[in-house]
């Protein structure tokens, strides 16, 4: 339950304790200035009436002095002045009062002692603090570590914007927020002012307050402490115990020597600054990773997950959350989401003030940090020197989903649902996130009951929803595979398909048995023109050796920002890697351009990069291209084997058209057609499947063998056009 605190203005008087309460003390802050022979304003007769309940005490006094004045007749219209003022309203009341010591300044003295023995008086009413104003100054304690000077100052901090009398005055007319009006501030508070200055110093600094040289105000979380009841809400706002589900931690796909490196940090003495961070892509298991950890160790762990876009929100969040971590020993506060805190240039109004704070905070003693983030490439060096130790999380490959499928599946009791094979599809088809297997595991055994055959259904539709809604409604790409009427027989290349396959099967085998291949070594171009079936070669070849065949474009490596390609080449080598699949990647010329060409320094780096992947392969890596003559020769000297691809020769042209266009045609080719077939030049695989597809499209039955002839001479007729000619402006 929300408790709203009503802006009072000088017309009304709240009679709640909370209200009443905020009176004593505004009486109380007044009579303190009036020490300082401020400016009687109409700001500061309504905010006085306002604490005071009035201002009747003060007309009162002011007619009394008046007529003790001698000669009375010449008192007669101050008299007559104040006497209309009784009839005036509070509301315009203190316009009237300024205007009349403007014009009869000698009251001044009288009025400014009228007012200070009022507040002395009603600051003289002790009270004790509400229930909510007392709650929050204990908060404050707990959470931060104030003490009673700060609390003072975060309760002024609180009042002067609840009550609209005191902001009036105290902000927008003595202007004590100010950098200028520290000493009021300072004065009415009973403070030094560079005490006071060394409090709300703190108070920026810790994320309680936000404020220049202009003006100074309480966060909204903070003013949550005096305006929510609910005292576990406020807390968990704050931070919370860590909660969740733990596994064992042999179930992460982490080398053991990391797994016991963080353990053994863990058990290090708490007075310490311990800083872990947790990176890679979202859903591969980090936060639970940090649960089972804590579990692991049984050590007490807090959460939090700064809110976006408020940077002393996210300081207060994590103030409070290391200050509750580091009174439980061995305790560590997991921070979430935390690239909102790390990438201070992303997110910081003030990036040089941000930066400041966060490397402060990390080099604190006794701060205990968990620290979780999808990405670090915004991550400045001074931050990433601060971690002590650091884990990258890897998407999850087709073996580390097969392990993740299965022990989510027997974790809740469902394995004896799934066959090997559903098994083996479910890894090979969803490429998702742990977090996913489990929403969906959950809510299909929840959905099939007790039917067994109804289980699997139910799990593919969960994420097949989620993979939708990735796409934006969009339907899932199937993965290409290797064509049913693939035959190799109608690929042109120089050497062997059976003799390349023998090859590379040598390679799996030694591979598959605990051997290391030399960097490098199983690195292949495959070039040629267009369409002569480079990549789908490449497939049969994963296929053969029963590998995941992962195909890349040019256009999925390539980022908008500098530095992200180099990111992606990386990342794409890495993961194939990891999966052990067979990296394809499509049209490498544009990466592999020659350098002298290079225009731009990042097009360089780009090609270094690429280069150095290459270099550094250990698996299966096979670049196409059609135009080798454009391509870098360092680049080259890099893949291991070179293999040209040529237009079909006449028994390749023999066999693709059986494969792919006789099949079409009802009747047997004659004589004379198979003969032009076989005379025809410069003809690819692509050729085959162009007219194919152009026949089904037109419906695909009972054509003649002339209007599949004369389908594959367009294809071919186009060829030599473009090759005699030039296209557009490649002229």
């Amino acid at each position: 339950m929300r408790r709203m605190f009503r802006r009072s203005n000088a017309g009304s008087i709240d009679s709640t304790p909370e209200s009443r309460y905020a009176r004593i003390k505004t009486a109380g802050w007044l009579m303190r200035l009036f020490d300082k022979r401020i400016v009687l304003s109409s700001e500061l007769f309504a905010c006085t009436a306002w604490c005071l309940g009035g201002l009747d005490f003060c007309l009162q006094g002011l007619i009394k002095e008046a007529a003790s004045y001698t000669p009375v007749s010449k008192n007669e219209d101050e008299m007559a002045t104040l006497e209309e003022l009784k009839r005036v309203s509070l509301y315009n009341l203190g316009n009237a009062l300024e205007d009349f010591l403007q014009e009869h300044p000698r009251h001044h003295k009288s009025a400014r002692a009228l007012l200070q023995a009022e507040c002395r008086e009603m600051h003289s009413c002790r009270m004790k603090r509400p229930r909510s104003f007392a709650m929050a100054a204990k908060r404050l304690e707990e959470l931060f570590g104030l003490d009673r000077e700060s609390i003072e100052l975060c309760e002024f901090l609180f009042i002067n914007r609840s009550f609209e009398p005191v902001e009036s005055y105290f902000e927008d007319n003595l202007q004590a927020m100010r950098f200028g009006g520290i000493d009021f501030l300072a004065h009415m508070l009973g403070l030094t002012v560079s005490r006071c200055r060394d409090i709300l110093r703190e108070l920026v600094y810790l994320g309680i307050a936000e404020g220049d040289r202009r003006h100074v105000a309480l966060e909204d979380s903070i003013r949550d402490l005096w305006t929510e009841s609910d005292t576990a809400r406020v807390s968990q706002s704050f931070c919370r115990p860590l909660e969740g589900e733990a596994l064992p931690l042999e179930n992460f796909s982490i080398p053991a020597e990391q797994v016991e490196h963080v353990r053994a940090l863990l058990q290090q003495p708490s007075d310490r600054p311990m800083h872990i961070l947790l990176y890679g892509a979202p859903g591969t298991g980090k936060t639970t990773f940090a649960r089972s950890l804590a579990a692991a160790e049984g050590i007490p762990a807090w959460s939090v997950s700064p809110p976006q876009g408020v940077d002393n929100d996210r300081r207060a969040q994590l103030t409070a959350g290391a200050r509750i971590a580091s009174q439980h020993d061995k305790a560590f506060l997991l921070v979430d989401e935390a690239e909102r805190i790390l990438d201070c240039d992303m997110f910081s109004r003030d990036k040089n003030v941000d930066k400041a704070w966060l490397n402060t905070f990390l080099e604190k003693p006794g701060q205990r940090v968990v620290w979780i983030t999808n990405h670090v490439h915004h991550l400045e060096g001074a931050v990433r020197r601060r971690f002590h130790f650091s884990i990258h999380f890897e998407p999850l490959g087709r073996k580390e989903r097969s392990a993740m499928w299965r022990q989510i599946l027997e974790r809740r009791g469902v394995l004896n649902r799934v066959n090997d094979a559903e098994l083996a599809d479910l890894s090979r088809t969803y490429d998702v996130p742990a977090s996913v297997m489990e929403m969906s595991v959950t809510q299909a055994a929840a959905l099939s009951g007790r039917k067994r055959s109804a289980f699997v259904p139910a799990l593919r539709r969960v994420v097949d929803s989620y993979q939708t809604l990735l796409r934006d409604g969009g339907k899932q790409r199937k993965k290409i595979a290797v064509a049913p009427h693939y035959d190799p027989k109608g690929v042109s290349l120089e050497g062997s398909v059976d003799t390349l396959v023998n090859k590379l099967s040598r390679v799996d085998r030694m591979l598959r048995s605990g051997g290391e291949l030399n960097a490098g070594a199983a690195t292949m171009l495959f070039y040629g023109p267009p369409g002569t079936g480079k990549t789908a070669l490449a497939r049969y070849l994963a296929d053969r050796l029963d590998r995941e065949c992962k195909v890349v474009r040019a256009s999925d490596l390539l980022g908008p920002y500098v530095g992200m390609t180099e990111a992606n080449i990386a990342e794409a080598f890495r993961d194939a890697e990891r999966d052990d699949a067979v990296l394809v990647i499509d049209e490498a010329d544009s990466f592999l351009f020659p350098r002298e060409k290079a225009a731009h320094s990042w097009e360089t780096t780009q090609v270094n990069e690429f280069l150095t992947a290459l270099e550094e392969c250990r698996g299966f890596c096979i670049c196409t291209s059609n135009r080798r003559d454009n391509m870098d020769q360092a680049a080259m000297r890099r893949f291991s084997h070179k293999i040209a691809f040529t237009y079909s020769k006449p028994e390749q042209v023999r066999a693709l058209y059986d494969a792919l266009l006789a099949p079409l045609a009802p009747e047997p080719m004659s004589k004379e057609l198979e003969t032009e077939l076989l005379a025809m030049r410069r003809l690819t695989p692509g050729d085959f499947h162009a007219v194919r597809s152009r026949m089904l499209f037109d419906g695909g039955k009972g054509v003649k063998h002339h209007v599949l002839l004369e389908g594959l001479r367009q294809e071919q007729e186009l060829k030599l056009d473009i090759t005699g000619r030039g296209m557009g402006f490649l002229k």
